[in-house]
């Protein structure tokens, strides 16, 4: 059974290089155990950056 390709939701692409990062031990275990963490997690560092940009412009 070939292994299915990955296709993004919406209508941008996502970056093909990851974005990649260290966190607290058991961190990992507990984001990945909340149903689309993926998704969630995308829109919170967008949201993050806007806020952040937006601060830092005043």
């Amino acid at each position: 059974m070939p292994f299915p390709k990955f296709q993004p939701q919406g209508d941008e692409a996502l970056d093909k290089i990851p974005f990649q990062l260290k966190v607290k031990p058991g961190l990992r275990e507990r984001i990945k155990a909340i149903p689309g963490w993926q998704s969630l997690l995308r829109e919170k560092l967008e949201e993050w950056v806007e806020d952040w940009e937006r601060n830092v412009r005043k």
